[in-house]
């Protein structure tokens, strides 16, 4: 149950990544650079 417990929130943690980055992809490829250029990137 507890491996299980670890499983999920790994789950979790990788799928929330995912989702934060792909609205970093959208907010890119969607909006205008002046949007962007409020946003410092730091990868």
């Amino acid at each position: 149950m507890v491996q299980l417990g670890k499983y999920v929130h790994r789950f979790f943690n990788d799928t929330s990544i995912r989702i934060t980055f792909g609205f970093i992809v959208f907010f890119m490829s969607h909006q205008s650079s002046a949007f962007l250029f409020r946003i410092p990137l730091h990868v």
